[in-house]
């Protein structure tokens, strides 16, 4: 007697390699983007690359910082603007990403550019969130340090007892 034991040519992945694969993703996402010329790959920056990257990232960090600090929600529109304004640090942040040259990026289609930066920020944003909330966060802990101690910046005035003649405690003429 036969017995059906599925598609063995092309298995399907299980819940736990599927939820694995999906671990994975969140760790090192990377993302393709196919193009009718090419492929270009983004992936994530890793921790000693995103450092050496972070004083090209700072002045997005800042600005990302500023919006957070005045209560704008930092939705892809609103990071979309701080990119435009931060255009070169982008495309040297973008090239970092995909192992792409600054040319190859500039030479884009508007349509090619929107994507790959969709694609750019869904696995690198994160970075640039993160320390633009850190910012934000030390500086309210900074101004609440400046303002607890601004009661108490000046050390309290001892006063010196000290008599003068003509003080209503000494006599005059005495």
């Amino acid at each position: 007697m036969a017995r059906k034991i599925g598609n063995t040519r092309h298995p399907q992945p299980t819940a736990e390699a599927q939820r694995a694969a999906d671990e994975l993703d969140i760790l090192h996402p990377e993302r393709t983007l196919t193009f009718a010329w090419g492929k270009i790959v983004v992936r994530e920056y890793g921790g000693v690359e995103w450092m050496r990257l972070r004083a090209v990232a700072r002045p997005i960090i800042d600005s990302l910082a500023a919006l957070l600090a005045a209560g704008v929600p930092v939705v892809y529109e609103a990071a979309l603007d701080v990119l435009a304004d931060n255009m070169d640090a982008v495309l040297t942040l973008v090239a970092a990403a995909t192992d792409e040259s600054v040319e190859t990026i500039q030479g884009l289609a508007p349509d090619e550019l929107d994507d790959l930066l969709l694609y750019w920020w869904g696995a690198n944003g994160r970075f640039f969130l993160h320390r633009a909330a850190n910012a934000v966060a030390v500086m309210q802990v900074a101004a609440q340090i400046a303002q607890s101690a601004g009661a108490s910046s000046t050390p309290p005035s001892f006063s010196t007892v000290t008599a003068s003649p003509t003080s209503a405690a000494t006599p005059a003429g005495n």
